[in-house]
């Protein structure tokens, strides 16, 4: 486990390796160490995984196994009365300042860099106003960044991209996750349901435009043409 004090705000990040080794429990709140390990099995059974509804072949998220194997995914937990004391969106720009100073920074093993800051106790009258609610006020300015910000809790009704009636962003526990922006958000930078943000697009295109998948080209002309 690492930590790091920012805007006098004391932050965790553990590896899975932390929480799953008995011998590193002691540094860990035992309050929140099972919520964080049930995460992890999450991450293993679902999204690492292939899923029958979703629309495509491989696992649900095909970045999350090579960062287990890379080492870089992180874990964190904000409690209630840390997120009730200073506002969930100030932990959460922490840690994206944090992630940005992360290693790997640059080399090509930096796209799978995540961090999961998991809310415990966060209750699911709370899922909307809290979590939902800080992920879309953040999205902006993470994107600005060249980051995503997603969010993920029991009852996220968010579809899939290939499959709207799949349920790719629900979990166990309520989170919400950094990484890197990748080629392949495209279909995330979409202000309502069929209308995708020109600030965002900017950012994407100045970032990948030699890189854009064809399939996304062919989905930039459909929208300028109007069809």
């Amino acid at each position: 486990m690492i930590s790091r004090t920012r805007n006098e705000r004391q932050l965790h990040l553990a590896l899975p390796e932390d929480l799953t080794k008995t011998e590193r429990w002691p540094g860990i709140d035992p309050e929140v160490l099972p919520k964080m390990l049930l995460v992890l099995w999450w991450i293993e059974n679902f999204l690492a995984r292939p899923h029958k509804d979703l629309g495509r072949t491989g696992p649900t998220c095909p970045f999350i196994r090579p960062a287990l194997e890379r080492n870089t995914v992180w874990l964190s937990a904000l409690t209630r009365d840390q997120y009730q004391t200073v506002p969930l969106e100030k932990w959460v720009l922490d840690f994206r300042d944090w992630f940005l100073d992360l290693d790997p920074v640059s080399s090509q093993d930096s796209v799978y860099k995540t961090i999961l800051i998991t809310l415990p106790d966060l209750t699911p009258d709370e899922y909307v106003t809290i979590l939902d609610a800080t992920q879309a006020k953040l999205k902006p300015s993470f994107i600005q960044e060249g980051l995503m910000i997603g969010q993920f809790h029991p009852d996220c009704e968010e579809g899939g991209v290939r499959n709207p009636a799949f349920r790719p962003l629900k979990s166990p526990v309520p989170l919400l996750a950094i990484r890197k922006m990748t080629p392949f958000d495209f279909m995330f930078l979409k202000r309502e349901k069929d209308l995708y943000d020109a600030g965002f697009l900017q950012v994407y295109f100045k970032r990948f435009a030699p890189d854009v998948p064809p399939q996304f080209v062919d989905e930039i002309m459909r929208r300028l043409a109007g069809a």
